[in-house]
């Protein structure tokens, strides 16, 4: 199962624009730097500021949402959301018809994850195999 194309397009700009929050606010952006540029900038430099906001991402968030008075109720909801996520190493072990089947490596754990917007058949054809 995936996002609908409007919640698929309001998440995206929701993660962007922290993106780009994280960047500047972390210095990997200099202050000259327009969201529209951002935008522009290549998936690596994206990167960067993605690292960026891992590394600390509950003190940033906090920060983000303290400073955006105008944040959408919608997009609210989007980065409380971002407080739970999970990073690490996964292993992908089973398609089915409405999420995917996901085992954390350091843990063992398994995780039921819906896709954004591809499948994850479409992704990544072959499983099992191991994601960052």
């Amino acid at each position: 199962m995936k996002l609908s194309q409007k919640d698929y397009y309001e998440y995206l700009n929701t993660h962007l624009n922290l993106l780009f929050f994280a960047g500047y606010y972390t210095g990997i952006l200099d202050e000259e730097t327009e969201f529209e540029d951002f935008l522009k900038m290549s998936f690596q430099e994206k990167a960067l500021c993605r690292e960026a906001f891992l590394e600390d991402k509950d003190q940033l968030l906090d920060v983000y949402i303290a400073d955006g008075s105008e944040i959408p109720k919608e997009q609210l909801s989007i980065l409380r959301g971002f407080k739970q996520s999970i990073n690490g190493q996964f292993v992908l072990l089973k398609c089915l018809s409405d999420h995917a089947v996901f085992k954390r490596v350091d843990n063992g754990k398994f995780y039921a994850v819906k896709t954004l917007s591809d499948s994850f058949e479409e992704l990544n054809p072959e499983y099992p195999a191991i994601l960052n």
